[in-house]
């Protein structure tokens, strides 16, 4: 976790350098761009450090899986969410996996964890699959338009 923050706290005092340079633009980005990435970084920095939990950090941030009470997912999917979430935010490589790592984020939310000998998912029959209930993939959606209701002139 300290070297995490290490380069954490190098990657937001880069941003934050760019932010207030006298040049107005950098390769394309406006300065506020850089703001905003660094306040990002921050703010997922500190989930981390308060919670000292990357699951609880991960889950929390919503952005990859949300709890929806209908929903079921498999660990190997969780697990494969979990370490892209790690590699966005440069924490690393999962050294190891287990009950321990997931299990006070999951009873704190009503997650279940069970072993099935054949389960199927969206069509998809797995074989001695662990299966998680209570949680689903966020999927990337296109944010709404605003559409106006002034007639065109």
């Amino acid at each position: 976790m300290d070297s995490t923050h290490t380069y954490m706290d190098a990657d937001i005092s880069f941003l934050m350098s760019m932010a207030s340079s006298s040049d107005h633009e950098f390769q394309g980005f406006e300065r506020g761009t850089f703001r905003a990435i660094a306040m990002k970084l921050t703010l997922h920095k500190k989930s981390v450090t308060e919670t000292g939990d990357d699951v609880e950090a991960f889950l929390s941030s919503n952005e990859f899986v949300e709890v929806n009470e209908g929903a079921v997912m498999t660990m190997s999917m969780f697990r494969v969410l979990y370490q892209r979430f790690r590699i966005k935010y440069e924490m690393g490589r999962l050294n190891r996996w287990g009950e321990d790592q997931y299990r006070k984020p999951f009873n704190e939310r009503g997650l279940t964890v069970r072993r099935h000998a054949t389960f199927v998912i969206e069509d998809v029959e797995h074989r001695n699959v662990e299966v998680i209930r209570g949680l689903a993939e966020v999927l990337w959606q296109v944010p709404p338009v605003a559409y106006s209701t002034a007639s065109p002139r």
